[in-house]
């Protein structure tokens, strides 16, 4: 049993679903995504992935969280913002999101 499971837990593909994104001065987004924080092998308790991206092609990962109607993200770079959660808008995921 425990091999069958792990036999279908292989082929499961599990992807991060955006739950959330808006429109950045950089011509691209800021997506906002449902699974956890992990760096450098370390969970993040109450901390979520996030990318953003401009038209130019460059990108970036970080991590993020709510907080006093903000959405508080960390950057890869170091750099910590707060953008206004009004600003997202929540992406049709097929269950309910709240942010």
């Amino acid at each position: 049993m425990k091999k069958l499971l792990l036999i279908a837990l292989l082929c499961f593909n599990v992807q991060a679903k955006p739950i959330a994104s808006m429109n950045n001065n950089g011509g691209g987004k800021i997506v906002l995504l449902d699974d956890a924080c992990v760096k450098n092998g370390k969970t993040y308790e109450n901390l979520f992935r996030s990318y953003t991206y401009h038209e130019n092609g460059t990108t970036q990962d970080g991590c993020w969280a709510v907080e006093h109607d903000t959405v508080v993200v960390i950057w890869d770079s170091g750099a910590k913002m707060r953008y206004p959660a009004q600003n997202f808008t929540i992406l049709d995921t097929g269950k309910k999101q709240n942010l």
